[in-house]
């Protein structure tokens, strides 16, 4: 393993250390999801229950009430993703957060991949590394991304890996 690859590993490790942090210092009030995190998080229940991207009896509790049935109010790659963490650790809130903050921690991994293509290693390296520790980041995985299982987190590693 080369000095940068090894230099990679350790600060998406920081990265992922970080985050699991933030998310494991949650306070308890802010452990269940609310507003779009519960939409989320139903339509999730509802990919595994068979309905597809629909509302159960009942409709939902995000925003507004709305009648159940078939919805496109949320795009389906969050909610997807949620079914499958659901589907190997339960319908566990705390590990859907771990797993997020892992794959929001790839961020770092994309950002060096797109300083080494447009810059060079070097910039690759610090751009991994200030997306590891800056606190915006780290704020948004705690009170925006896996602290509430929003799609942001993802969204930023899926548009990191496009531009990548």
């Amino acid at each position: 393993m080369t000095a940068r690859r090894r230099w990679l590993v350790g600060i998406v490790a920081v990265a992922v250390a970080l985050r699991i942090w933030a998310v494991l210092h949650l306070p308890p009030e802010e452990q269940l999801p609310v507003n779009d995190a519960r939409g989320f998080d139903t339509m999730a229940m509802s990919l595994l229950a068979g309905r597809g991207l629909s509302y159960p009896e009942g409709g939902s509790e995000a925003f507004y009430p709305l009648p159940p049935g078939p919805t496109s109010e949320f795009a389906p790659v969050f909610p997807a993703f949620l079914a499958a963490v659901y589907t190997v650790f339960g319908h566990e809130y705390a590990a859907a957060r771990i797993v997020l903050s892992i794959v929001e921690s790839l961020t770092c991994a994309f950002l060096y991949g797109i300083g080494a293509c447009w810059g060079a290693p070097v910039v690759g390296l610090l751009a991994a590394a200030i997306a590891a520790v800056y606190p915006p980041f780290i704020h948004f995985s705690y009170y925006g991304g896996p602290g509430f299982l929003l799609s942001e987190g993802m969204f930023m590693v899926l548009l990191a890996a496009g531009v990548w």
